[in-house]
């Protein structure tokens, strides 16, 4: 866990927030990669609020911050939207292998849905900073052209790099916007699919559910390989989760059958004893009154302690993006 401190807070569109985050005083900055992701929490009053997870937009080699951009709608996110530059908050992380290896040289196409796009801006960002050579292509999909997150800085990356390709995807394009050459007025299909994919490239699939099971469907329409496929499960303020199960009821599970089995443990030294001593009352009483009692209780005491600490240290959840007016 590593403590940092909001530098910068600005508002994007009608409900996003960007935050700016810097490590504080003594406090080493995360090593990440591009496309993963990281668990935040902070004091709210005197208590200290649950973990939960959001993608690192900007890119690894950005002088040690964090870049972090979400919706404001539930009660987390808007408690952290409410933040001012100077906060204390503390970072878990990183996690994820939604990532682009240095290696690898082969085409890349990123499929994004709505908030989905988060990650990708900070791959975008570090490939731009290490001056790629492979084609990217980002197909991103949208409800509306009016209020789409980071789109000035995406169609200001698709000038600045050759190797860039932007387009935005939607089915209603308003008049103002007809023939603009990154705007595609269509659903993401197999027929634009293949307009921008070569035999070799690479696909990315990162949005809402509804959104990646279409696209893993196309993909899976045009016979492309499962290995050049990587997904990113990606849903805003929703926990973690191990196996389907979220991590702080999982923890909270094996401290309660912690217990359960302890109590039973506890009972079945009651009973074999209780039988020894009827047996042999002079040999045993002594064992059952000085081994009993010395053995057992710091064993549950030190059970109940690591499943506490281990319950603080694994509460995670996940993130979303923040909008700018496409002109």
């Amino acid at each position: 866990m590593k403590r940092y401190t909001v530098a910068d807070k600005q508002r994007t569109g009608t409900n996003t927030t960007v935050l700016r985050l810097r490590p504080s005083e003594g406090s080493r900055a995360i090593d990440y990669r591009a496309g993963q992701y990281v668990g935040i929490s902070f004091r709210r009053g005197a208590r200290r609020t649950p973990m939960r997870c959001f993608s690192v937009t900007t890119a690894p080699s950005d002088s040690g911050e964090l870049g972090l951009a979400f919706r404001n709608g539930g009660a987390f996110t808007t408690a952290l939207a409410e933040l001012s530059p100077g906060s204390r908050v503390d970072i878990a992380g990183p996690f994820g292998e939604f990532t682009v290896s240095r290696d690898e040289t082969r085409p890349l196409l990123f499929l994004a849905g709505g908030i989905g796009i988060t990650p990708f801006l900070s791959v975008l960002r570090d490939l731009d900073g290490r001056r790629n050579a492979q084609p990217v292509t980002l197909l991103y999909s949208t409800n509306s052209l009016q209020d789409v997150p980071f789109a000035r800085e995406l169609m200001d990356l698709a000038k600045r790099n050759a190797n860039y390709t932007i387009r935005f995807l939607t089915t209603s394009v308003p008049s103002d916007k007809q023939g603009h050459p990154l705007i595609i007025q269509n659903r993401l299909s197999d027929e634009v699919i293949l307009e921008y994919a070569t035999t070799d490239t690479q696909y990315y699939i990162c949005g809402p559910q509804g959104y990646t099971t279409a696209a893993n469907e196309t993909l899976e329409s045009l016979g492309v390989e499962e290995w050049a496929i990587h997904n990113e499960a990606f849903s805003q303020s929703s926990k973690m989760t191990i196996a389907g199960f979220a991590v702080q009821k999982l923890v909270y599970s094996l401290l309660g059958a912690a217990i359960v089995i302890g109590a039973g443990l506890f009972t079945a030294k009651d009973l074999l004893k209780f039988s020894e001593t009827s047996a042999a009352p002079s040999a045993t009483s002594q064992t059952y009154s000085t081994g009993a009692s010395s053995a057992a209780t710091p064993t549950a005491t030190d059970t109940t302690s690591q499943n506490t600490t281990t319950s603080s240290a694994t509460q995670q959840q996940y993130y979303s993006p923040p909008r700018s007016m496409m002109s």
